[in-house]
């Protein structure tokens, strides 16, 4: 599995041009069970680098504590 990189560039008034990156981690089919329950909701994600390995953690965040803030 690797990262998927996209860019998008816009042209404003054919003088500056805006670049955007975006970079996406795929998540496998077999994983598709474990994450179909954090769809349509709010998460909390947190990427650390740790021994050379990439972790993230994708938490959901509850809808009272969302509210109160």
């Amino acid at each position: 599995m690797r990262l998927v990189r996209k860019v998008s560039r816009k042209q404003y008034f054919g003088k500056a041009t805006y670049v955007h990156e975006r970079i996406f981690i795929p998540i496998p089919a077999k994983y598709r069970d474990l994450v179909k329950p954090f769809l349509d909701r709010e998460l909390d994600v947190s990427v650390e680098a740790e021994k050379g390995d990439l972790i993230v953690r994708v938490r959901p965040i509850d809808a009272e504590t969302s509210k109160a803030s």
